[in-house]
């Protein structure tokens, strides 16, 4: 573990908050079948109201779920962002340098020239005073 990741602390979320958040999700597919005219999912709102039961009542219940579910989450992102990261590189700024390599081009101006004396660029724009920014 690195510097930085040593001092990055991530905290449990509460009890009630994560009560919510799942009485909700529950709901959500309990109900989703009525979007393409289907029978309700009884076991689903079921166990959202239990959740909201739980959570309004006694949220202490929910202290190891909620960890497990924290626990989960930290060793999903520690399997899946090593993955997506290079995997956003490889699908971004590789093709880009390959399509700059194919074009020759140079958007950032900075292969060497030696026959340039300067590399300072030209304004084209006359400044403007800065007392009037607004």
């Amino acid at each position: 573990m690195n510097e930085l990741e040593s001092k990055v602390e991530i905290k449990l979320g509460s009890n009630r908050n994560f009560g919510v958040v799942f009485s909700f999700v529950f709901f959500l597919i309990g109900f989703w079948p009525l979007f393409s005219k289907d029978d309700l999912n009884l076991f689903f709102i079921f166990l959202g109201f239990l959740f909201i039961v739980i959570t309004l009542c006694l949220p202490s219940l929910l202290k190891i779920p909620n960890f497990l579910w924290f626990k989960f989450g930290i060793l999903l992102g520690n399997i899946i962002s090593p993955i997506i990261m290079p995997l956003i590189y490889i699908l971004t700024f590789v093709p880009t340098k390959i399509y700059f390599i194919i074009t020759n081009k140079d958007p950032m101006k900075i292969k060497y020239d030696k026959e340039v004396d300067t590399y300072w660029v030209d304004r084209k724009k006359k400044l403007e005073p800065m007392d009037k920014q607004y």
